[in-house]
């Protein structure tokens, strides 16, 4: 998930406002005081519903939780941007995805995007067009067929605001996207148990996106053109971006609709936002909007610690915290969302030991990409910082932040365990250990699903370029994603032609590198490339020379899924020590040749342990103290980094 750039306005509008709890009529004029010489449209609304009471109280919603919503100044320059992004998606429709993405970024930078001013709605936002998003948004609540269920504050958020995200433009997008992607939608009433439903039309509409857009999150762009019919020709974006798509276009149709989101992923980095559709039967049911469908299984298995809602209201216990002369962690400068943990996750209350730097808030915080991330802020109180809805078996730690934004580690890092215990983790200065270290990151999903097409593939040795007669050196059987060394055994051998045959049907070969060792060299030896020729739909990034570049992301993939090989010819026979091999995976394994550093976290920094220069798929540390949490560093390339604790000989990621 892209990180959101969240504005300071937030900040600005809090100190505008009253410190003290306000009633709706107070904050409905602190509203319209802060619109300045903008009051009187706003009153213009009002004074129009002056005879439909719900109406009113809707405009009356809209207009008391208006400040701190902001839009682009110059909505003229980021047309202009969306029509030169319209051309050039014409233009280069048949080019790679990545051309297009440079040339869409391109296009960003000549625009200024970067620099775009921003205008609260307040000061800017018309009553006519007010007007008709309630007007419309009403139409859609009463007489439409998926929104009747609602109750009236589920319309205020789920359906009657005039946007969606911030910097969508104050335009009749809910006219202007009736007709898109929604032909299909008419058949629901031809069968009486979908007539209605707000889960039949989100879903069959939601497929109907997906297929017209494809969705692939490859790759994305850094500004999104305003328009959602330009943003879904883009054929690339994010999660976030596919869910503001989806969100925008469903409203449109009158399907209720609002957007979560966990900030950090509990075990990886980034986070992740999606959609969420409030059934007719008031279920509200999540999904990846354009990318998956309600009902269908939705991240099941990733672990998170805390989901949010944006919302359209303001968050008046954010706007409190966002009072505080503390520094406010970027997250929380947003006060347009609430925590909805409890709806995804057993979670649980926590009070946690804690030091203070003189400050009333501590935040919880992951490990997010190379650092700690806040996910949730509490008040420290007698040397307890107290959080609420803490999702379980997750690694934390708590900090403050000074008045210049730093952070200060304020508490062990901490498990949060399954019968709501907290187990601290810090290393023993008694006790130490060795550790062998084989990852520096997790495997995840997508590598999982390659690991088995390494099951039973073999390595030979021959002398003839057939292989019809061969020695068998190895058969793989452990399909862990880590690097391996195999010894060749003394009773193979001198031979010219070494392979790695892939023994199964639609393995397609999956190996990244192979490196062949003899005990002269401590280098790779080379020789001439030899195999199955061809590549999966002729991908020339994919070729059976990929197996010797020294990359272990480039890969082999045969263009005959089954029993394809690749090896080499070293134009003579060969005596072979040992050889390393590394199956398609991340880049993630040790690589021999690259220098690594070992970290231990020492109360509120993490400690180096030690470099070393890899020589084989493993690293060895020595005397290492027992019961801490480690973390290791690829000096050479990559970013990817976990902490784990190493228990049972083995690392545990967190």
């Amino acid at each position: 998930m892209n990180k959101k750039i969240i504005s300071p306005v937030a900040i600005l509008i809090m100190l505008l406002l009253s410190c003290g709890r306000s009633s709706e009529e107070d904050l409905l004029e602190q509203a319209l005081r802060f619109a300045g010489s903008n009051r009187p449209e706003l009153e213009k609304v009002l004074v129009s519903y002056a005879n439909e009471p719900l109406k009113l109280e809707a405009a009356k919603f809209l207009i008391r939780n208006m400040p701190g919503h902001y839009s682009y100044a110059d909505t003229t320059a980021v047309i202009c941007y969306s029509k030169e992004v319209d051309s050039i998606l014409t233009a280069m429709h048949d080019l790679p995805k990545a051309v297009i993405q440079h040339a869409i970024d391109s296009c960003a930078m000549r625009h200024g995007m970067a620099s775009q001013k921003i205008v609260f709605d307040s000061k800017v936002i018309s009553a006519d067009f007010l007007i008709r998003n309630i007007d419309n948004a009403f139409d859609a609540w009463k007489n439409g067929p998926w929104a009747k269920h609602l109750s009236f504050d589920d319309f205020c958020e789920y359906l009657l605001p005039y946007k969606v995200t911030e910097l969508q433009l104050m335009d009749d997008w809910r006219d202007r996207l009736k007709s898109f992607h929604s032909e299909n939608l008419k058949d629901l009433s031809l069968c009486d148990v979908h007539r209605e439903q707000a889960y039949s039309a989100c879903r069959k509409y939601n497929q109907d996106l997906h297929d017209s857009i494809q969705p692939d999150h490859s790759l994305s762009v850094a500004y999104p053109p305003v328009k959602v019919e330009t943003q879904a020709r883009i054929p690339f974006g994010t999660c976030d971006q596919y869910a503001v798509m989806a969100a925008q276009a469903m409203r449109s149709q009158g399907i209720p609709i609002v957007r979560d989101f966990t900030p950090q992923w509990a075990y990886r980095s980034q986070g992740h936002s999606w959609d969420v559709l409030l059934a007719s039967n008031g279920m509200r049911i999540p999904f990846s909007g354009i990318c998956t469908n309600p009902g269908d299984p939705h991240k099941i298995e990733e672990k998170m610690a805390k989901v949010y809602r944006y919302t359209y209201s303001i968050n008046q216990e954010l706007r409190t915290l966002n009072q505080t002369k503390e520094f406010v962690p970027r997250l929380f400068r947003n006060t347009f969302m609430k925590d909805v943990t409890e709806d995804y996750l057993s979670c649980t209350d926590i009070k946690v030991k804690a030091m203070s730097i003189g400050k009333q808030h501590a935040y919880l915080c992951l490990y997010g990409e190379n650092a700690w991330e806040p996910i949730a802020y509490g008040r420290l109180r007698k040397g307890m910082a107290e959080f609420r809805n803490v999702g379980y078996n997750c690694l934390f730690i708590i900090v403050q932040y000074d008045e210049y934004g730093r952070q200060h580690p304020v508490s062990l890092p901490f498990v949060v365990q399954y019968d709501g215990s907290i187990r601290y983790i810090e290393a023993s200065g008694q006790t130490t250990r060795n550790m062998e270290l084989t990852r520096k990151y997790p495997v995840l999903d997508y590598v999982y699903w390659w690991l088995t097409r390494l099951e039973g593939g073999e390595f030979q040795a021959s002398n003839e370029p057939d292989f019809k007669h061969y020695h068998l050196v190895h058969k793989i059987t452990d399909c862990r994603a880590i690097g391996f060394k195999v010894a060749v055994n003394d009773t193979i051998p001198n031979c010219r032609y070494w392979r790695y045959y892939s023994d199964k049907k639609g393995n397609l070969c999956n190996m990244a590198e192979i490196m062949f060792f003899t005990r002269e060299h401590d280098k790779p030896l080379r020789g001439k490339v030899i195999g199955t020729d061809g590549s999966l739909w002729d991908d020339t990034t994919k070729v059976k020379g990929k197996v010797f570049d020294g990359d272990l992301l480039t890969i082999y993939e045969s263009k005959e899924p089954d029993y394809a090989w690749v090896g080499m010819d070293f134009g003579r026979p060969v005596k072979m020590s040992h050889l390393f091999y590394f199956g398609r995976g991340d880049g993630n394994c040790i690589e021999p040749g690259d220098t690594y550093e070992l970290f231990l976290w020492d109360r509120t920094r993490w400690k180096s342990l030690g470099k070393q220069v890899a020589t084989e798929p493993t690293l060895i540390y020595r005397n290492v103290p027992s019961g801490g949490l480690f973390l290791l560093r690829d000096l050479t390339k990559g970013h990817d980094e976990r902490p784990f604790t190493y228990d049972d000989n083995r690392q545990i990621w967190w």
